[in-house]
């Protein structure tokens, strides 16, 4: 027995429209595939530009801040200092109070995105926040114990004690200028800004001078690469 197969006209139009839907929906889905595809990069360049964005935010708050207290509690207070020797200088007329308000507002509200910077640059915001940290506390303790000589000048164990936070004070200074010059010069290469003053005090140092002064002191190794 045999079976023969005829398609009709109507089959036929049935057929070509069954492959034309069938084309018809592969093409829209490969279309909306291609939209997605292109909605989801769309999405990763936002979030990439609003990343870049805000990086630059924090990069451009945290290098005005450390230039800031270079100028008005690192580059004063040094000049102040220049000819102090803390072991004859009168303490009477010495004078150093820290002042009361928060002087790191940047960094404490932005430290856990100080990551996304470079990682040179991130490792020396750091490292001048905690050098900066030491230095406001040996002025704290200058102040304090100086209050305490001032109430007892007899008491020669205070006397020597606030010599000794006098000097920390005077030595912790140059060697966290030469961190916030370098890390000021690594945020402006972020921020595409020149790195000169007037704008950028701390471009305006002598490092030279500077340099020299650290060695004589005996901590020229802040010099060296990695330090």
């Amino acid at each position: 027995m045999q079976f023969e197969v005829k398609l009709t006209l109507d089959g036929l139009m049935t057929l070509i429209a069954g492959l034309i839907a069938f084309i018809a929906v592969m093409i829209q889905i490969r279309s909306s595939s291609g939209q997605l595809r292109d909605q989801l990069e769309a999405q990763r360049d936002a979030e990439r530009q609003e990343q870049e964005r805000q990086r630059r935010v924090v990069a451009n708050a945290v290098l005005f801040e450390i230039d800031g207290l270079y100028r008005y509690l690192l580059r004063d207070v040094r000049n102040f200092l220049r000819d102090v020797n803390p072991e004859t200088e009168n303490l009477k007329g010495l004078e150093a109070k820290p002042g009361r308000t928060n002087p790191f507002v940047v960094f404490e509200g932005n430290v856990y995105r100080i990551g996304e910077l470079e990682q040179t640059a991130a490792a020396d915001v750091v490292r001048f926040y905690m050098g900066a940290r030491a230095y406001f506390s040996a002025l704290e303790r200058y102040d304090t114990s100086r209050d305490r000589y001032l109430s007892n000048p007899s008491d020669h164990e205070v006397e020597d004690l606030t010599r000794q936070y006098l000097g920390m004070v005077k030595r912790a200074i140059p060697p966290l200028i030469v961190i916030a010059h370098r890390t000021c010069k690594e945020l402006c290469g972020i921020l595409d800004i020149t790195f000169q003053g007037p704008d950028i005090a701390v471009a305006a140092e002598d490092m030279d001078a500077l340099r020299e002064e650290i060695t004589k002191m005996g901590d020229g190794a802040i010099f060296e690469p990695g330090s």
